[in-house]
């Protein structure tokens, strides 16, 4: 082979490597499915109704089946804590244009089946896997799978 052509080829390597973008948070970066919700000792398998967390960057995004963006906000993950708050529901319309709606308290109630309570929320991770993640605070346990 050529010098020329192997040279071309490790720029082309080192272009494509460059370019692709690692998970800011680790194995938490991606799609959840919400499978368990505990509230105050009373245990709700969730699993039919297909409801999952998108993280990525430092977002996440609430939806079920038939809506992929329901609710979002803003996450941090810091050790074993998680903060999730200023959730916002996303438009019905497709232009997006209404977006970033301060959730009220009837949103507020909506967010429980995905084990939420408050626009405020922070958690203890208890497992955290390429696969699973368990977190909860005083009130309520989630369970999740990744997508």
């Amino acid at each position: 082979m050529k010098p020329k052509f192997l040279l071309y080829i490790l720029i082309m390597c080192s272009t494509l490597i460059a370019c692709d973008k690692m998970p800011a948070n680790g194995d938490l970066d991606g799609m959840w499915q919400v499978m368990q919700v505990e509230h105050n000792g009373v245990t709700k398998n969730v699993a039919a109704d297909q409801l999952y967390m998108s993280i990525q960057l430092k977002l996440f995004m609430l939806g079920d089946i038939e809506y992929s963006r329901r609710y979002f906000g803003y996450f941090e993950h810091v050790g074993d804590s998680m903060r999730l708050w200023k959730f916002s529901k996303a438009s019905a319309n497709e232009s997006g244009a209404d977006d970033n709606i301060p959730v009220n308290e009837l949103d507020k109630i909506r967010l429980k089946q995905w084990g939420f309570y408050s626009v405020n929320e922070s958690f203890k991770v208890d497992k955290l896997t390429k696969d699973i993640l368990i977190m909860h605070n005083d009130s309520s346990t989630i369970h999740f799978i990744k997508f």
